[in-house]
């Protein structure tokens, strides 16, 4: 498995769309900046130095909308920081975003990771945080792409990675909106879909961009 730095990138998930038949299972990308970063739904995604921007390219199928946020949340509870998820796979710190999570499919699946690693500042609209600002302290970035890459593989072969991931949600019990629904979240079912709950009725969202409106 190889691990590729590149100082300057539109996107390490495009960049892997663009070299996916060179690449191989567990392969890593990652980029000091990302020019035209993005998130889920198209939106882009603060991509400045000091960030851990990265990709990794994954052949066997597997449940990656869990285990992705679970490795992320691994390495943060590892440092002392609690890390949940916002569903689908946004990771927060006291509901401030500290990791966009994009998986995408092109031949092979496509785990990207954006963390707000060793970055000093961010802009008050954004509502985000770093480890950095959280800690007082750096850490390897290439170090940590490892970390985390052998984390989702460590998971994928397992089973109960529902349960580790239903054990970092901190949407359950709260009130949110998605779309012009609102309701209260109160559960996971096995392919990823939130339950809501409103007025009684119970809804599935398979996707789509959430709000706590009770924090």
């Amino acid at each position: 498995m190889r691990t590729i730095f590149l100082p300057e990138v539109d996107s390490t998930n495009e960049w892997m769309k663009r070299n996916i038949d060179s690449l191989q299972d567990g392969d890593v990308v990652y980029a000091g900046i990302q020019t035209q970063g993005k998130g889920r739904e198209g939106k882009k995604w603060h991509s400045p130095p000091g960030g851990l921007w990265m990709s990794v390219l994954l052949e066997k199928e597997a449940p990656y909308n869990f285990i992705v946020p679970v490795a992320v949340c691994e390495f943060l509870t590892g440092e002392g920081i609690p890390g949940e998820v916002k569903w689908p796979n946004d990771i927060l710190v006291h509901d401030k975003k500290i990791c966009g999570i994009l998986i995408e499919k092109k031949k092979f699946y496509i785990a990207g990771i954006g963390l707000n690693l060793n970055v000093s500042h961010l802009p008050q609209e954004l509502n985000a945080v770093s480890f950095l600002q959280l800690t007082g302290k750096k850490k390897n970035p290439e170090e940590v792409a490892h970390f985390l890459r052998d984390r989702i593989l460590y998971w994928r072969e397992r089973e109960d990675v529902k349960l580790a991931y239903l054990g970092f949600l901190g949407t359950i019990g709260r009130k949110v909106k998605i779309g012009d629904v609102v309701g209260v979240a109160r559960g996971i079912k096995e392919n990823g879909e939130l339950v809501v709950d409103v007025n009684g009725r119970e809804i599935e969202f398979k996707t789509g961009t959430l709000r706590y409106l009770d924090g």
